[in-house]
């Protein structure tokens, strides 16, 4: 997952819901660059939230593994999450920044990025009815 998704899933709204039905079809990964985004925007924009920020950080699996990729035209500040993603071996990288991997949705780099309408029609296939 990228920070923005850690970010939204620590308030009540979709996005949580979403959360915590991936939790039950498979483990959800992060990295300290996504992590430690989360945290500083959420610490900012809404520190209301941050309990149930660290809450998550008890149901995800934080992974320090990367795996380089070249030919992907991404700002320098996205390439640690599709290189964690895909050096933890995930099968997905679900992501809500439309602006920076919109445009990858549905490919793949040894990992599938997805957004969360994608996720969700993943997880409906496989039993999900929310």
């Amino acid at each position: 997952m990228d920070a923005n998704i850690l970010f939204s899933a620590s308030g009540k709204g979709y996005l949580r819901t979403l959360f915590d039905a991936a939790l039950k079809y498979g483990t959800l990964v992060t990295n300290a660059h996504a992590w430690e985004e989360s945290l500083v925007n959420l610490s900012r924009k809404r520190p209301h939230h941050l309990n149930e920020l660290l809450q998550l950080k008890n149901q995800v699996k934080l992974s320090f593994a990367f795996c380089k990729i070249n030919d992907i035209d991404l700002p320098d500040q996205d390439f640690p999450i599709i290189m964690g993603a895909v050096g933890a071996k995930c099968g997905y990288l679900w992501t809500g920044d439309k602006m920076h991997f919109g445009k990858f949705y549905g490919k793949h780099f040894g990992t599938e990025v997805v957004s969360s309408k994608m996720l969700a029609e993943i997880l409906m296939k496989k039993g999900w009815k929310p």
